[in-house]
């Protein structure tokens, strides 16, 4: 899987200020389950989210892709932005990705500080 196919949906937000990167879940959208909660937090943090390969703006997948993929997606988020630091939230597989992170190198070093994983 290419991270071009996990496309970012920019609420908005202080280019200068703290990213936090959304995830969704399971036949959602980044933007219908989290446009309520980014347009409260956008006065004091870049916030974006990303959908899944075929849902939303997302472009279906020609190849299989793993959570570890999707992790080394959102990490390609992130460095499109020129950001080394993230907070994270992300719910059903869009969390799932963050629980593979302490095993996935080299995104292992690159956790984002705060993060709230589907558990």
């Amino acid at each position: 899987m290419s991270t071009e196919q996990l496309r970012m949906v920019d609420f908005g937000g202080p280019a200068d200020a703290p990213l936090l990167i959304l995830g969704p879940s399971l036949g959602t959208s980044a933007a219908t389950l989290w446009g309520g909660v980014a347009e409260r937090l956008i006065d004091r943090m870049r916030v974006v989210g990303w959908d899944l390969p075929g849902h939303g703006s997302g472009a279906p997948s020609s190849a299989p892709f793993t959570i570890a993929d999707l992790a080394a997606g959102v990490v390609g988020l992130a460095d499109s932005l020129g950001v080394e630091g993230f907070h994270y939230a992300g719910d059903s597989v869009g969390g799932a990705w963050d629980c593979s992170w302490p095993w996935t190198p080299p995104l292992g070093s690159r956790r984002p500080p705060c993060s709230a994983p589907a558990r």
